[in-house]
């Protein structure tokens, strides 16, 4: 079955390099994937899936799976195997095929006898609202200033430079949802500013923003 796979996940990955003249490189390790329907990290040991058709929902469940035990992998023919995998994600692009296409690779490798372990594959559902919609990757601040995040259902941001004095913000509780995706989008803007930007600094600009935000004091 192992053969076959390959074989056919190689068929896949050639009819997109003949059709379009390119091959998307293999997803690397502590990277994320993402369109319209799938969202794919690749930690060091773990490979997350989602299906973003009820992300950011209320009231829904969002379909995952991960391959797991990925780096405990020293098999040739599995390593061959799980590199196509990876190539295969941004080519396939939909979860139910992924999803079909790692259960039949998991199967396989049970039929063989390694050293070490083999990868496993392990599937969960999460809360819609827990999971950012397409376009709503959580984007993490970590600067020598400024540490928080910002995605889909939040945002919050600490001041690291001065910690004693607990300064931190958050999304304001009324038009919270308006605050949010202003704040995000600001964010991805100013990626590069934010490096070097105090947390005064930060305050003042999501106010010449007109972005809402309320302070609070936040528990070293």
């Amino acid at each position: 079955m192992l053969r076959e796979i390959n074989k056919y996940l190689e068929e896949c990955l050639e009819a997109v390099k003949n059709e379009l003249g390119i091959l998307e490189e293999a997803l690397e390790k502590n990277k994320t994937f993402e369109n319209e329907n799938i969202r794919a990290h690749r930690g060091i040991r773990v490979l997350d899936i989602a299906d973003l058709k009820n992300a950011g929902k209320r009231g829904k469940k969002v379909d995952t799976f991960a391959l797991y035990d990925l780096d405990f992998v020293k098999d040739p023919e599995i390593l061959k195997a799980l590199n196509q995998f990876y190539k295969s994600v941004p080519v396939i692009g939909n979860y139910d095929k992924l999803l079909r296409l790692a259960s039949n690779l998991v199967k396989s490798f049970k039929n063989k006898s390694v050293e070490g372990r083999l990868p496993g594959i392990q599937l969960q559902q999460k809360r819609g609202v827990d999971v950012s919609g397409p376009g709503f990757v959580k984007i993490k601040i970590d600067t020598p200033y400024l540490y928080g995040y910002a995605e889909n259902d939040g945002f919050s941001v600490r001041d690291v430079k001065n910690p004693a004095n607990g300064s931190a913000i958050t999304y304001p509780l009324r038009a919270k949802k308006t605050a949010v995706k202003k704040f995000y989008k600001w964010v991805q803007m100013h990626r590069n500013d934010l490096g070097n930007m105090s947390f005064g600094a930060l305050t003042k600009a999501l106010k010449k923003a007109k972005i809402n935000h309320r302070h609070f004091y936040a528990n070293y």
